[in-house]
């Protein structure tokens, strides 16, 4: 069986697993519009884009 690729975010209430499944890219922040929500203030409302590529790496912008 195949590992699903995906993110971890440690916090000191412990990991939480973002599966990167459903599409070629993914929004990070603290917008509702985001497909990862992050609640923390020094997270902008649109952080960060993760795209995966052709040749099977992820490219972070």
């Amino acid at each position: 069986m195949q590992a699903v690729p995906h993110l971890i975010l440690r916090t000191e209430f412990g990991d939480r697993y973002f599966p990167l499944v459903g599409g070629y890219y993914w929004t990070i922040g603290r917008s509702s519009d985001s497909n990862f929500v992050l609640i923390d203030r020094w997270i902008s409302r649109n952080h960060a884009m993760l795209q995966y590529m052709e040749t099977g790496e992820f490219l972070s912008d």
